[in-house]
């Protein structure tokens, strides 16, 4: 949703997206592991129209929400015992910051170009010992991106 206030150059646009992320390890097995999230980004905008009038050229920036849709532990490696595991736990909610341009023609069909700057960890990387059950923090991981979209408005 695109809205702009009357007779002025601000507004704001407010969306809900699934994104899905999943990255490779170099231990053995080669595993995988994933990230599935619901992205809600409320952006504000400031735009300028061309001289004829046809398409609007914007910047924007704000705040966006992630919410863990997928799997909270993903199993990645063991050892070559298999009594220790390397685990993936993705958190349920981050936060990170959106900035971008775009153009809209015809009020019909946007496209941005954005970078989306991650504010926190996405998830924590632990190894599992079966033997003596203890739990040891590994690292943590973030994934800044940047983002391309193309809309069409009904």
């Amino acid at each position: 949703a695109v809205y702009t206030i009357p007779k002025s150059i601000v507004g704001f646009d407010l969306s809900a997206l699934y994104d899905h992320r999943s990255a490779k390890t170099d231990n053995s097995p080669v595993q995988s592991f994933k990230s599935q999230t619901i992205q809600i980004p409320l952006n504000g905008r400031v735009q300028f129209y061309d001289y004829a009038h046809i398409t609007r050229f914007f910047v924007f920036a704000g705040p966006q929400l992630a919410l863990n849709v997928g799997k909270k532990d993903q199993f990645i490696a063991s050892n070559s015992s298999g009594k220790q595991e390397l685990l993936w736990q993705p958190k349920s909610s981050t936060w990170s910051l959106n900035m971008g341009i775009g153009a809209m023609a015809m009020d019909h069909v946007q496209v941005k170009f954005g970078y989306n700057l991650q504010l926190g960890d996405i998830g924590d990387f632990e190894r599992v010992n079966y033997t003596t059950g203890v739990t040891t923090y590994v690292c943590s991981n973030r994934s800044n991106s940047c983002q391309v979209s193309v809309t069409y408005f009904f």
